[in-house]
């Protein structure tokens, strides 16, 4: 369910081919901001103030989330385990590392999944990786998500021009 982005794979149009998204986004001057807004979807970075709602949408979630998640194998869920991930997150941002974002419905606010933006592939690529809640799978979510953070590549990209 995580997938590296690597130069040239994405389909960027290559007019500008000496500056590239992507590899803008790895400088630590082009964080992303810290709500993305797509279609139907809001990201937003990852807040501790929406950990009861991260916690009923990983519970609701568990069972899939085995099947592709090593981390979730234990109860990702419990109120500890919970804490200590938005602590990571908090500490991956502020250090360049990951941008973690919870993923909102726009029209009604309810928190859906996570998407994240990592650093941890190489130099010259970034790795998204993302969950949708499973009552809410197979409705595009998780593209739209995952977009919407790569789209923030390519508008960090053009702003720093």
């Amino acid at each position: 369910m995580c997938s590296p982005i690597r130069w040239p794979s994405i389909g960027v149009r290559h007019e500008r081919a000496q500056r590239h998204p992507v590899r803008e986004l790895l400088l630590p001057e082009h964080q992303p901001a810290e709500v993305l807004e797509g279609p139907s979807l809001v990201l937003r970075r990852v807040d501790a103030a929406y950990a009861a709602e991260l916690s009923e949408a990983l519970r609701a979630s568990i069972p899939e989330l085995r099947n592709f998640m090593d981390w979730a194998q234990d109860d990702p869920s419990a109120e500890d385990a919970v804490g200590e991930f938005l602590a990571i997150c908090d500490r991956d941002w502020i250090a360049d590392r990951a941008y973690n974002f919870h993923v909102f419905l726009a029209d009604s606010d309810a928190l859906i999944g996570n998407c994240a933006l990592m650093r941890r592939v190489g130099p010259a690529a970034i790795e998204i990786g993302y969950w949708i809640r499973s009552d809410h799978a197979g409705r595009g979510y998780a593209t739209e998500a995952a977009f919407s953070s790569r789209r923030h590549g390519e508008s960090s990209a053009s702003s720093a021009s």
